[in-house]
Order: C-alpha cells, then sequence, then structure tokens
C-alpha cells in the first residue's frame, strides 16, 4: 500500500467521488502529492451514501501546495459549472 507524503494537509475540495478523483488527477499531473478522505455518511444516512453521498470525499494537499493547488480546484469549479445557470 503507497502512503502519502502530504505534510501539514490542508482540506481544498470536497465532492462526489467521481469529482474527487477527476482533481486528484489534474492535482498529481500538476506534480502535487493529494491525499483523499471518504467520509462515512453512509453510516449515519444511507439514503445519502448509497447514491455517492454529496460532498462525501474531501481532497486534501500539502500546505506547501495550497497556491498552486487552488488555482487549479478554482478552475476545476469553473469548468464544471451547470452551463444552464
Amino acid at each position: 500500500m503507497k502512503t502519502s507524503n502530504v505534510s501539514n494537509p490542508i482540506m481544498i475540495f470536497a465532492g462526489t467521488n467521481w469529482e474527487a478523483g477527476v482533481l486528484k488527477s489534474h492535482l498529481e499531473d500538476a506534480k502535487i502529492e493529494v491525499l483523499m478522505k471518504e467520509e462515512g455518511i453512509d453510516e449515519l444516512e444511507p439514503w445519502v451514501g448509497a447514491a455517492g453521498g454529496y460532498e462525501s470525499v474531501k481532497v486534501f494537499v500539502s500546505g506547501s501546495d495550497i497556491e498552486m493547488a487552488s488555482e487549479i480546484v478554482s478552475d476545476f469549479k469553473k469548468n464544471n459549472t451547470n452551463n444552464g445557470e
């Protein structure tokens, strides 16, 4: 099992498994180490967790990468907003 080298972890995003996975890929492409933590919402509210939950996965990066990671997250959110709003 690979261990993460994220030091001084800061949460930069919370979303679905799919969103967090895509964002993780973008961050790793920029050579940013990523830590993901899935919340156990399905234990508390199974009707939410069963469909993937709402903001059930949190994405963390090292404090030293926060500026670059924040820009990537901002672009990610901009590109994934509903154009019908």
